[in-house]
């Protein structure tokens, strides 16, 4: 009985800490709250938190390889050749042996360039005869200012030597982004859905002095605490708030997304060895603006090669409200790893997953300035094994049985032309199958190719059986050469075209799937 009587006593005693702590988390929090809403600064905490930008107006690329799980610092895809690596990066330049441009802080300065051309020279020197230390000094040098040829999308080259620039005010905002599924892939509509997490993450030094003494429970020990608000009392804060869009999505159904706000002091990073080389040593408070939910976002789809197809889901985030003047984005380094855990972790319905990639891309906005944005990306590859089996076999084998009708005598005209015929409708039938699946284009895709083939060769039989039968009622004996020729040279001949559509709709696509990439 004491035993007994013991054991409950424990777990009551549990069940009242945990409750406790959990009030107390909640009065630290509420408690944060009202002494933001009641600074005598409260109005300093709505200003932008503005720092300071000192770097040449490019970066370069910085590309994830999920296959080997190493960052490639200098280009922007697979096609490359590695020069160098240290503990952090893959150095490395690109199929022409020049580095690529991954960001670009001011068009202006850098007139004609977009983000993906290319650094060919340095100094007057190629940049493949740089070591990667030499490349390192000579790009980010100060003294003296380098002189960087470039090359445009367009062939022209394009000089710069004027060094670094200084932007006060420049709000970097870091976003994070977390699929947990994809889905309802609409070729039809150009629409794909995705439940997944967008955080953005920057700092705000003006709330630091108000929350210290919520938010650091014992420094000497590492205790801190991390605060979670919802939407509406983040807006009772009145704190400055980046407004980060999802530009390519159509539709968001509010009652399926969420957004909250979380807190955390930079104390935590002080004196943390991992971060002794990065700008924690300021004293801020971490927001993490977190939007989760399923979202529907547009995205164009090329179907040439259908059903071979490969196609992209794209993702793109940016602030229309500010220029580059005003916001730089960062795309967190783990949005890669993020990527590849989700391709490597998931399936998408009728689809395989190829590869993923994030990027920095130039947002053109008609009000203001050109803009950052970030763009993540995941390849797929159409499932295309039930269009084999289920659909071009069928068609094959429907005009197998069309062209065997060579082996009945031409005085059975009647039942020859049933079977052409009846042929000719299964694959009608077919196509009506096949343009659910399909938008109206305003081109043939590689499908539409094999239906039209297909149609031209269940036509055939019919009329060469009918001159069959006028060679056999005129009793001329061409009428065995013509069919004898027509069994074998007439599945032939379609099976050779079918071929060659295949691979003449595979030639400098690079939206054909990988089983044709061979052909190409």
């Amino acid at each position: 009985m004491k035993k007994k009587f013991k054991i409950i006593s424990l777990v009551l005693s549990l069940f009242l800490f945990l409750l406790n702590s959990n009030s107390y988390s909640l009065s630290r929090c509420a408690a944060l709250m009202e002494d933001i809403k009641n600074a005598d600064n409260a109005s300093e905490f709505q200003e932008h938190p503005y720092s300071k930008l000192y770097n040449p107006p490019f970066d370069v690329s910085l590309y994830y390889n999920s296959e080997i799980d190493e960052w490639i610092w200098g280009v922007d895809n697979k096609n490359y050749k590695v020069i160098d690596e240290d503990n952090e990066f893959i150095w490395a330049l690109n199929e022409n042996k020049n580095l690529t441009i991954g960001k670009i802080y001011d068009y202006e300065i850098l007139k004609g360039l977009e983000i993906g051309d290319e650094i060919i020279e340095i100094n007057g020197k190629k940049v493949s005869e740089f070591s990667k230390d030499q490349l390192v000094d000579a790009i980010y040098s100060t003294d003296p200012s380098p002189k960087i040829v470039f090359l445009n999308s367009y062939g022209n080259k394009i000089e710069y030597d004027k060094g670094y620039i200084e932007k006060p005010e420049i709000v970097p905002v870091n976003i994070q982004l977390k699929i947990r599924n994809v889905s309802g892939i609409n070729i039809k509509e150009n629409t794909f859905q995705a439940d997944m997490e967008i955080n953005a993450i920057y700092k705000v030094p003006s709330i630091y002095d108000v929350s210290r003494k919520h938010l650091v429970i014992n420094k000497d020990n590492n205790e801190f605490w991390m605060c979670k608000f919802t939407e509406d009392e983040f807006e009772e804060m009145q704190i400055w708030n980046p407004w980060i869009e999802n530009i390519n999505s159509i539709r968001q159904d509010k009652t399926l997304i969420n957004r909250e706000y979380i807190f955390q002091i930079s104390d935590i990073w002080k004196g943390n060895e991992k971060y002794k080389d990065t700008s924690y040593d300021d004293n801020f408070v971490e927001i993490t603006s977190k939007q989760f939910g399923t979202f529907t976002f547009t995205s164009e789809y090329f179907l040439k090669a259908f059903p071979f197809d490969k196609q992209k889901l794209v993702f793109q985030f940016a602030d229309l409200s500010r220029d580059l003047d005003m916001q730089t984005l960062d795309s967190n380094l783990y949005n890669d790893r993020y990527l590849a855990y989700f391709k490597n972790n998931n399936k998408i319905l009728e689809w395989r997953m190829l590869d993923t990639s994030t990027k920095y891309i130039k947002v053109e906005n008609p009000e203001i300035y050109p803009t950052d944005g970030v763009q993540m990306i995941i390849e797929i590859e159409r499932d295309y094994g039930y269009y084999i089996f289920k659909i071009i076999l069928p068609m094959v084998l429907i005009l197998l049985v069309c062209w065997s009708v060579f082996w009945i005598h031409p005085r059975e005209l009647e039942s020859k032309l049933t079977i052409t015929i009846v042929c000719l409708l299964s694959l009608i039938a077919y196509n009506f199958v096949i343009d659910q699946d399909l938008p109206k284009l305003g081109y043939l895709t590689l499908m539409d190719y094999i239906i039209l083939l297909s149609y031209i060769f269940a036509t055939l039989p019919n009329f060469i059986s009918i001159y069959s039968f006028q060679l056999y009622k005129n009793r001329n004996v061409k009428w065995k050469f013509i069919d004898s020729k027509s069994r074998i040279y007439g599945p032939l001949s379609y099976i050779f075209l079918l071929l060659f559509i295949i691979f003449f709709n595979s030639i400098d696509n690079p939206y054909t799937a990988g089983f044709l990439s061979f052909l190409r």
